[in-house]
């Protein structure tokens, strides 16, 4: 995926990544974090205690549930994109 960008966008990418790299382990990082993940749990628990045919509240509880989770995945897929990002840059710069 990252050997398909130009040196620039790779460059970008791989600062990127490790701005978010270093974002999910500072304090504040691993506050939000925290607050995604309270976000989820507390979805889930209402989820639980919600009337089944309550169908626009289930919606609203999924959607809050799943945007903690994508948080999350956000920041681990911009990280991983910026560690590919550097394999490819240091590959070509060793050539």
């Amino acid at each position: 995926m990252s050997d398909t960008l130009t040196g620039d966008a790779q460059i970008a990418e791989a600062l990127i990544g490790e701005d978010a790299e270093r974002f999910v382990k500072s304090e504040l990082g691993q506050v939000i974090i925290g607050f995604a993940q309270q976000e989820v749990d507390a979805a889930r628990d209402e989820i639980e205690k919600v009337d089944p045919t309550a169908t626009e509240k289930i919606r609203q509880l999924q959607f809050k549930a799943r945007f903690g989770r994508e948080f999350k995945a956000w920041l681990v897929e911009l990280i991983e994109k910026g560690i590919e990002a550097q394999k490819v840059i240091k590959n070509e710069s060793s050539n």
